[in-house]
């Protein structure tokens, strides 16, 4: 070593003759064959080229020196990647082949160095040319004499090579073949158990394989297998290419788990992928093994359905593209295989962001994949499978046009005898199918189903993707057979669909999806033939289903949802109450936290109803009140909810269980934000969050961690104030009235088909709705709880938690009026608040109960805005401006007006104790989250507002005067209550005002000047903040009764009010179409005198 040092410094001043260079130069090279360090190499390089500077050109040892200076540049290329390392390689190889006579003894082994440098500089930059140059040269090579046994073995070890890369770049079967000979007559020249012979057993494995790939013929396979284990046996475990053999082998029982279906085989598969990389020593190689290993996984995650194997492949993906150069040929391969575990992560949790993740990488991978690439039909169909997957969530025309180009370009592009071929046809047969789902034309199906039994003939039935295809063509029958009523199609339904279940394995996390379509067709048979056999198998299935705890969680609710339909519409209401058991305690872990609100709330849409009707059910099989309430309030608000969750107190786990407590807390900092971790970690921080949850409900005293409250704390949550919950469903509308003594359910006299009607005259209150909200819903409810007289002095409070469709209704304006006079109304028996759920008010009061009201900060934000880019100026709203400054000066409390920006505003909300906002507010049509008050500088969002976590500021109250802060369009989505008025209580406000639907301007200025009126005079507390909203919707009843009286007579001057023009909205709607640029001011003539006052609302204690 110390020689070696001596040298090296000796070499770094340039002070050694030829004799000492040439000893230094291959000493450095010598022990970098042994250590692979870079140092040596990079000493060997600079003791050879001074070699060749001090040399005369004609010294016979020069041609040595620049060929083995050209060894060197490869060696260090085979260590950095570096293209310069490669280029000069080539240079030094060219420069020594040129010196040398055509009949130099050494003629052949340096045109296979100048081939073989060339070859790979084909297989780091892709240049055909290259590839083309190299097995030239190994050709003219070979015509050579003057060869021993071991160099020809190498050049033909060298030709194999160059061929299989051509075949790979070309899938010319020739140069496959070309490849397998050349290494089989290498081996025979290489009989000792050496180095050498484990290279050409490991080259043979890697032709066999790609035969087997391409012919699907398992003798391939088996010799594949045959030399891979022969050259690992002559490799020891310390050796650089140990990793790379067990890597070989392992690629190889991924292939058994394809050809067969046997999960050993892919566990095999992993182990010895995972050995590969444990004993990765080269980091050229590493982001291959790790990529490779990803892979793996996910192939056993797409199997078995285990999330933590695909937690496991992103992060190997995540790994690969990390370590792996922006120059390198391999970065866009590398990209793919992340793109393709964020494709399945979409899959499974429905994140938008990750399929966009997923396509990206698909479009740039193919832009740089040649036309002719056998690789370019794989990338074509798996960018159409993005797009398909883009149409079904956006609904698209044009993701959906593109998907089925790309689909026939896939077709097209492979031969009918690759492995792929059936692969492809599947795709495209799909995608005929998915057309029909759109256009019912018989062509589209008739040609998927043709498709379909194509890709089956061409598939081994051990093949994984057998069952699949199978499934695909049994579900297209059912598809005709609804279009035919032929028997014939039903029976090859029934069949097809049994035989892909007989063929998947009890663990397949597809076994609920086929059970699914195989309960389809029963179903469908009882429907059309009443089959009781075919009821009772569909049922089984269903269950079966329901309960497979390898499928995925939406496939099993989608099963429960279909079962607890069957037994609802036999009226099996016991058995339709136990599958609601399970089905509704799936929905709440379908939200997970990493996902964007947008996200949640396409999954929430099939599930609405569930929660109601799992209640009702309750009901009519005889479960107690409380039973019906927790199904209710497991299935509804459940956005909220987990949200509601993840900010919870958390006192009582750390004082019992400190160290869970901690990596609790950890996982939902990073859920809140407050690490400031990115975005891409939330789903690793979600899905902890979850399995942390599990746990902690394995632990005494805390089985009921984040669970729906017991009976009796609901009704504690009820000892001062009545909480009624309306249930409305399709099999009955029940009140469950919670009340400090009991919870109890009141049918009530009314059904769907009743609300939908009443909906469509929705938002015009005249006295018909006001009248039947009274005698259907709230008469019937006060009645019971007592509330029977007018009220005079001492106002009962109520608070209304209403389900669906009914919480577009103005519940506490339900009364009988008539001409002159108010008969009975709600107004008049009692005061009344609204909430999205029961778990929101027993939140709020943790909440309260822990953080009294700050007397320090007497702060009010105003916000207005007079003028608003594209909508119509509001004229009053400085006059109510000036109203709140009033109130303000009379309570002590100082009035402060932020810019109208939405950073400055939501900056202001954490240090106020009241908030007014006096402009245009908008619910959003087709995505809630988004609907926002309009400010100047664009839309503070539910979304936003939700994100803002004030609750320990303690502010006390936010009044939104402005247009449907807590209304919800998306009628699919009415019970996650997702409008301004809960995010504002979410985000901590104790008391929020908000409106039903679009209000009046001059009205809005009346209504707070009653409203802070009754504040002024009876303090800041909870009960003036519900009382004074009271007593002013009774002044604004009481002008509006007055106004009814009175005959109309129309003039030229009538005044004109400032209203929202947002048309008419038919409740009934599941989307109703309503875009931001409908929200306008329009002018309307006092000709027909709305009930103006019926839309405010309070959300509070």
């Amino acid at each position: 070593m110390a020689i070696r040092e001596q040298a090296a410094n000796e070499v770094k001043h340039d002070h050694l003759d030829a004799e000492e260079l040439n000893d230094c130069a291959y000493e450095f090279l010598d022990q970098h064959r042994r250590d692979r360090d870079a140092f040596s190499i990079n000493q060997a390089i600079h003791s050879f080229e001074r070699l060749i500077e001090l040399t005369a050109a004609e010294d016979h040892d020069r041609a040595t020196w620049i060929n083995d200076t050209g060894a060197a540049y490869y060696l260090r290329w085979c260590h950095t990647g570096s293209p310069e390392d490669l280029n000069r390689s080539i240079e030094y190889a060219q420069m020594a082949l040129a010196m040398m006579s055509l009949n130099d003894k050494y003629r052949a082994s340096r045109m296979r160095n100048l081939g073989q440098t060339t070859a790979a500089r084909y297989s780091s930059q892709s240049s055909k040319d290259d590839l083309d140059l190299a097995i030239s040269i190994f050709e003219d090579t070979k015509a050579l004499g003057n060869k021993s046994d071991s160099e020809h073995a190498d050049l033909l070890h060298c030709s194999s090579i160059a061929y299989r890369d051509r075949y790979t770049h070309t899938s010319k079967l020739e140069d496959l073949e070309l490849a397998i000979t050349d290494l089989q007559e290498a081996l025979k020249l290489t009989p000792q158990p050496t180095e050498s012979r484990a290279q050409k057993l490991n080259g043979l494995m890697l032709l066999y394989r790609a035969r087997y790939e391409r012919f699907a013929l398992s003798d391939d396979l088996k010799l594949a297998h045959q030399f891979s284990k022969q050259a690992l046996a002559l490799t020891a475990k310390e050796h650089h290419r140990y990793s790379g053999r067990c890597w070989g082998l392992a690629t190889l029982y991924h292939a058994d788990f394809d050809l067969r279906g046997d999960i050993e085989c892919l566990n095999l598969a992993i182990q010895t992928f995972e050995e590969a990389l444990k004993s990765c020593s080269n980091n050229h190689d590493l982001p291959s093994r790790l990529a490779s290993l990803s892979v793996v996984y996910r192939t056993r995650y797409h199997h078995l359905g285990n999330v933590p194997d695909l937690r496991r492949a992103m992060r190997l993906s995540e790994q690969a593209l990390d370590i792996t150069p922006e120059d390198d040929a391999e970065r866009s391969l590398r990209m793919k295989t992340l793109a393709d575990t964020y494709g399945d992560r979409f899959q499974r949790f429905g994140a938008l962001k990750d399929l966009e993740r997923s396509t990206e990488p698909c479009q740039k991978i193919l832009e740089r994949t040649p036309i002719g690439h056998t690789s370019r039909p794989t990338h074509l169909r798996d960018l159409a499978i993005c797009y398909m997957d883009r149409y079904h969530r956006t609904e698209t025309n044009e993701d959906k046009d593109r998907a089925f180009s790309e689909c026939r370009k896939a077709l097209e592009g492979t031969p009918s005898d690759h492995p792929f071929w059936a692969i492809q046809v599947q795709a495209l047969a799909t995608r005929y199918r998915d057309q029909y789902e759109d256009t019912r034309s018989i062509e589209d199906l008739e040609q998927a189903i043709q498709l379909y039994k194509t890709a089956i003939g061409k598939t081994p039935q051990g093949d994984p993707d057998y069952p699949l295809r199978l499934e695909h063509l049994g579900t297209a029958y059912r598809y005709r057979y609804e279009k035919s009523k032929s028997y014939d199609d039903m029976r090859l339904s029934l069949d097809v669909l049994q035989q892909a279940l007989d063929k998947t394995d009890d663990l397949s996390a597809a076994r609920a999806t086929r059970l699914r379509s195989l309960s389809l067709t029963c179903l469908q048979s009882y429907a059309d033939y009443l089959d009781e056999k075919q009821l009772k198998a569909a049922s089984s299935y269903l269950s079966e289903a329901l309960s497979h705890q390898s499928s995925t969680l939406t496939n099993r609710l989608r099963a429960g949802l279909d079962l607890f339909d069957v037994y609802a519409q036999t009226k099996n209401w016991q058995k339709a109450y136990d599958v609601a058991e399970t089905t509704i305690k799936i929905v709440p872990r379908l939200i997970s936290h990493s996902l964007q609100h947008a996200d949640k709330q396409h999954l929430i849409r099939s599930v609405a109803g569930l929660a109601s009707e799992s209640a009702t059910a309750a009901l009519k099989c005889g479960q107690s009140a409380y039973n019906a309430l927790r199904l209710l309030e497991m299935g509804r608000a459940v956005i909220i909810a987990s949200l509601i969750d993840v900010r919870g107190d958390v006192s009582s786990l750390r004082q019992d269980h400190p160290e869970i407590a901690e990596r609790y807390e950890t996982a939902r900092a990073v859920i809140n934000g407050a690490t400031g971790a990115k975005k891409d970690k939330l789903f690793e921080a979600g899905q902890d969050h979850q399995d942390l949850i599990d746990e902690i409900r394995k632990l005494p005293g805390f089985q009921g961690f984040q669970e729906f409250a017991t009976e009796e704390e609901v009704r504690l949550a009820a000892r001062r104030v009545p909480i009624v919950v309306i249930n409305v469903s399709r099999y009955a509308c029940d009140a469950l009235i919670v009340t400090g003594d009991s919870i109890r359910a009141k049918n009530l006299a009314f059904d769907m088909n009743e609300l939908r009607q009443h909906a469509k005259r929705l938002p015009n209150t005249d006295h018909n709705v006001l009248h039947w909200l009274w005698t259907a819903l709230t008469r019937p409810i006060l009645d019971d709880l007592g509330y029977i007289e007018r009220s005079t002095s001492c106002w009962p409070h109520v608070r209304w938690v209403p389900t669906g469709l009914l919480s577009r209704f103005p519940i506490h304006a339900a009364g009988h009026y008539g001409i002159r006079s108010i008969k009975d109304s709600v107004l008049d028996r009692v005061v009344s608040s609204y909430a999205t759920s029961v778990r929101s008010i027993m939140n709020q009061q943790r909440q309260i109960s822990t953080r009294k009201v700050s007397t320090d900060k007497r702060l009010i934000v105003v916000v207005t805005m007079t003028e608003t880019a594209r909508q119509k100026d509001l004229i009053f709203a400085k006059e109510e401006t000036r109203a709140v400054q009033t109130f303000g000066k009379k309570m002590q409390m100082e009035a402060k007006l932020p810019p109208a920006q939405c950073k400055e505003v939501l900056a202001s909300l954490t240090n106020c104790s009241m908030f007014h906002f006096a402009g245009h507010g908008h619910s959003d049509s087709t995505n809630p989250s988004q609907s926002p008050l309009l400010l100047s500088d664009g839309r503070l969002t539910v979304e936003s507002i939700m994100e803002t976590d004030i609750a320990k500021e303690q502010p006390f109250l936010a009044y939104l005067s402005a247009c449907e802060t807590g209304q919800v369009l998306v009628e699919r989505l009415l019970d996650e209550a997702l409008h301004l008025t809960a995010a504002f209580q979410l985000a901590g406000f104790r008391h929020v005002i908000g409106t039903l639907w679009q209000v009046y301007d001059e009205t809005c200025v009346k209504m707070a000047e009653y409203f802070y009126n009754w504040i002024k005079e009876h303090g800041m507390n909870d009960l003036s903040v519900s009382e004074g909203l009271h007593h002013a919707c009774r002044t604004l009843r009481q002008e509006w009764i007055d106004k009814k009286s009175k005959p109309f007579v129309p003039t030229d001057s009538s005044t004109p009010i400032v209203v929202d023009s947002v048309p008419e909205v038919d409740s009934t709607q599941i989307e109703p179409s309503l875009t931001t640029e409908g929200v306008t001011r329009d002018l309307r003539p006092k000709q027909h005198e709305p009930a103006r006052w019926t839309p405010y609302v309070h959300f509070g204690p």
